[in-house]
């Protein structure tokens, strides 16, 4: 753009500006209008809303047409005498009512001219509309007198009796002055009363001399005559004949007297409507300085968010001064421009002007000078002007921010609570399915070591061959299931160590390379059962000796491991282990059913169990998060990355420290103790325990050697069973009725030959708290319950040092689980010969442990398939029911 084209557009835009200024200093409003039947308006002033009440928007676009508010006696006649002006080219002028937007009645007059085309087509109309009630009115006033005194003037005569009657009887003051000479020409009694002055002393005197004591009021008063014929509620002071000055509200009109222009003047009293108003002021200035000082923020402020008044202690509050607030707005003083209080501030001086007649309550974020941020409680009210408009809002605030904060607190308090009762309740969800879990697998392994031990009952006193030939494999039979067993209350104790922060590494020399070939040999079996492919592998870099704590690296692997393959059908499980930077990375991939990632976010929760384990209905749901805090324990972190029907990787990295070398741990059995070697002293041995079945394992374990055994169920019996016999060495219960075994400990060592007995307890409890008490308090060893047979055989030799006799191993004890193998190999090679509704009745049968139904079945294929038929009658007979349903539902989901 040039610089004139500039120059221009400035120019233009600055008349623009003076014009808006014009048109807004201009009384009354200004429009144009289309000559139509709805008489469309194109533009018209603000001076309209002071007009009609309406805002200029409400004609423009449409929603009010300004016939609507034309007094529907007056359309007719105002389209007439416009239309009559239009046709002759005049400038049209009219006066008509409208009906104002509160429903009073207004007089305007609307004066324009016509704007037609070069075809002398009309195209607009552009005039001015101006407020004429008030002139109406006095008009109206004005006739009526002039009216009277016409018709005073032609019955003068008549009515000269009633006039003065009328006149002097009158409660306001009045008074009959000649405006030629201004003299008073009559005055009536209230007027004489009011003034204390005599007839005399006002008839024939001039209005310089009497009714004024301001002579600048008396000029005004007449010049306001001269100029409109009279006079309305004129404020004047007088003086009376007392010399009291008094105030008066005068009106006055000119009226003609026998062709002569006289002032008929009538006047108020308001002296003591003045010294009301003087209370008034008084009082408000009492106000003002109640105001000042309240204890609270006091403010007044327009429609448009201008503060136009704020007390002292509002001041203070907001750290500012009168100069940085008045005439400010609150937006970017007292409220954040920016945030939400701010933007909200159009609606809520909407929502305040709403209910005039109502205190509008909000509670809102407000700032001071320094930054600091309060909570204030608003008490607001619109404040009309004298003619009904909204002019101010009037707020009264209190300090809230103790409160709101209180509140704050309150309601993290609760949501921590809401969210506490929502952990209980999920936690005792998860316990409930966990005890219903637990109650499944703690009675399994329950159901096989009672069963079997009835077995061997029933055998040895009704057929004492067959108890012979099926003794070995009950027994081992009970003790896996007992085995068992003993895994899940140790994963329960373990999980209650760890919550409770008295977990313990125990890092020791491991030889990394042989545990994972043994974890690899350990879960062959079960993968090949599932037609799996297992791989344990780990890159040549990986060290073979290490210290770690090896029993926690081995329950986390075997965990994993043990997971894969129970929730993958088909596909492989892969262990890979590398390292970088003296961090050894284990991952277990495998191909099972996988997890969403609701599952994932609960998997490492106590008691949790995604839904392959709910399904499956195994599992203590202990094992991953016994693995998770495991890992933990070693310095490292577990994950998973899982995808529904794809498969899932278990990954964590723990930091190693290199080792030497390490000793291998084979698997092996205790060799069995037949008795104690020849030529040894005889050894005393007393057992303490309270209940009898414990005292009798260890009597039955020790007498048959050839040990000389004593019992005592208390430990005050055990101390007096040490004084008379002196044994060599007691096996402690600790936990006992009458007296305990740390009581009886302390008692005999108290005694100088109480040194000489090996004392080793005997406890239930899982803490390691408790082998440094009871050694604290002077036994020599710990054992924990359940206990294997070599373990006692063992502490004695270790303590005593005496020597057994043993028997030679049973290569055929050794053999069992490669039969068991075997059994489970050849029933998946020939059971899925048979028909599928025979195989799906089997594996019903078998779910219900309806030994008849199965046998039953069984039975049918004896002739036909006389293998399979005799492996799954071993396993319906040694109590593995769900081994047979597993096996047939394995085979129906591959048909």
């Amino acid at each position: 753009m040039s610089a004139s084209e500039t120059e221009s557009a400035n120019a233009w835009c600055k008349s623009e500006e003076q014009f808006e200024a014009l048109i807004a200093n201009i009384p009354g409003a200004v429009y144009r209008c289309l000559w139509n039947v709805d008489w469309t308006i194109l533009y018209i002033s603000h001076g309209v809303t002071e007009i009609c009440g309406y805002l200029p928007e409400a004609f423009l676009n449409g929603t009010l047409r300004w016939p609507d508010i034309i007094h529907p006696e007056d359309v007719k006649r105002v389209l007439g005498q416009t239309r009559r002006a239009l046709a002759s080219g005049s400038l049209y002028s009219t006066d008509y009512r409208i009906i104002h937007i509160n429903g009073s009645i207004c007089w305007v007059r609307s004066t324009g001219r016509g704007h037609f085309d070069s075809n002398g087509k009309l195209q607009w109309l552009d005039g001015y509309l101006s407020d004429i009630s008030e002139e109406k009115r006095d008009e109206v006033v004005r006739k009526q007198a002039q009216e009277k005194l016409q018709q005073s003037e032609a019955k003068l005569q008549e009515s000269e009796a009633k006039f003065s009657s009328a006149f002097y009887r009158s409660p306001l003051a009045m008074a009959i002055i000649s405006l030629e000479t201004g003299q008073y020409l009559d005055a009536n009694d209230i007027f004489l009363e009011t003034t204390k002055l005599s007839r005399k002393d006002v008839i024939g005197y001039t209005s310089l001399e009497i009714g004024f004591s301001d002579p600048t009021e008396r000029e005004k008063f007449y010049c306001e005559l001269k100029k409109n014929g009279w006079v309305r509620e004129f404020e004047s002071s007088y003086r009376t004949g007392s010399g009291e000055i008094r105030f008066n509200l005068l009106s006055g009109e000119i009226v003609q007297v026998n062709g002569s222009p006289h002032l008929l003047l009538v006047g108020k009293d308001i002296t003591e409507q003045k010294q009301i108003e003087l209370v008034l002021r008084q009082s408000e200035a009492k106000y003002r300085d109640l105001v000042q000082t309240a204890n609270c923020i006091i403010l007044r402020w327009d429609i448009q968010g201008i503060i136009s008044f704020i007390n002292q202690y509002g001041l203070e509050f907001f750290g500012f001064t009168e100069l940085e607030l008045l005439g400010k707005s609150v937006n970017g003083t007292i409220v954040p421009e920016h945030e939400s209080s701010g933007r909200d501030l159009e609606c809520l001086i909407e929502e305040i002007c709403q209910k005039p007649d109502q205190f509008y309550l909000n509670e809102n974020e407000n700032i001071c000078q320094d930054g600091t941020r309060a909570w204030i409680s608003w008490i607001n009210k619109p404040v009309l002007d004298d003619n009904g408009r909204f002019a101010e809002i009037l707020s009264v605030g209190t300090n809230i921010t103790d409160r709101k904060k209180a509140e704050e607190e309150l309601a993290q308090r609760n949501a921590d609570l809401e969210t506490a009762k929502q952990n209980a309740e999920l936690a005792n969800q998860a316990k409930s399915i966990f005890l219903a879990n637990m109650s499944h697998e703690l009675r399994t392994p329950l159901n096989a070591i009672l069963g079997f031990a009835q077995v061997m009952q029933r055998d040895l006193k009704h057929d004492p061959v067959s108890f012979q030939q099926t003794a070995c494999a009950n027994l081992q039979i009970i003790q896996n299931s007992g085995e068992h067993l003993l895994a899940l209350i140790n994963d329960i104790l373990d999980m209650d160590k760890i919550e409770a922060g008295r977990m313990e590494i125990n890092r020791q020399p491991l030889d990394l390379h042989y545990l994972i070939q043994s974890l690899e040999g350990m879960f062959q079996a079960k993968a090949y059962q599932k037609d799996l492919i297992l791989n344990c592998n780990y890159t040549v870099d990986v060290p073979q000796y290490i210290e770690t704590d090896e029993a926690k690296l081995r329950q986390i692997l075997i965990n994993l491991l043990g997971n894969s393959i129970k929730f993958t059908d088909s596909g492989r499980i892969t262990l890979h282990v590398s390292t970088t930077d003296q961090v050894l990375t284990f991952e277990v991939e495998d191909t099972g059913v996988g997890m969403s990632a609701p599952e994932i976010a609960q998997l490492f929760s106590p008691f949790y169990q995604a839904m392959g384990g709910r399904e499956s209905q195994t599992g203590t749901g202990l094992g991953l998060t016994i693995s998770k805090k495991y890992v933990e324990l070693l310095g490292g972190n577990l994950s998973v990355a899982s995808t529904v029907g794809q498969g899932t990787i278990f990954k964590f990295e723990i930091p190693i420290k290199l080792a030497a070398s390490a000793d291998k741990k084979e698997t092996q059995n205790y060799r069995s103790v037949i008795k104690l070697a020849p030529e040894q002293q005889t050894y005393r041995i007393l057992v303490v325990e309270d209940k009898w079945e414990s005292r009798t394992l260890l009597v039955k374990l020790l007498q048959p050697l050839g040990f000389e055994v004593r019992e005592a169920q208390n430990g005050q019996e055990a101390v007096e069973i040490w004084e008379d016999w002196q044994p060599h060495l007691i096996w402690m219960d600790m936990r006992m009725p009458v007296m305990d075994g740390y009581e009886a400990v302390l008692r005999i060592r108290a005694h100088i030959k109480g040194q000489a007995t090996a004392i080793i307890a005997l406890t239930a409890s899982a803490l390691e708290q408790e082998k440094a008490l009871v050694l604290s308090v002077g036994c020599n060893d710990f054992v924990r319950k359940p206990f294997r047979d070599g373990l006692i055989f063992d502490k004695i030799r270790e303590h005593l040092g005496v020597h057994y006799i043993y028997a030679e191993a049973d290569p055929a004890q050794s053999s069992d689980e490669q039969a068991e193998d075997n059994c489970h190999q050849q029933i998946l090679t020939r059971l899925p010969l048979m028909p599928r509704e025979w195989t799906q009745q089997l594996y019903e049968s078998a779910t219900l442990a309806d030994k008849e139904w199965v046998s039953q079945l069984v039975n049918e294929i004896t002739d036909a398939e006389p293998m399979l038929a005799a492996n799954l009658l071993t396993l319906v007979k040694t109590f593995q029911c769900d081994m047979v349903a597993s096996l047939a539902e394995l085979v129906m989901s591959q048909q």
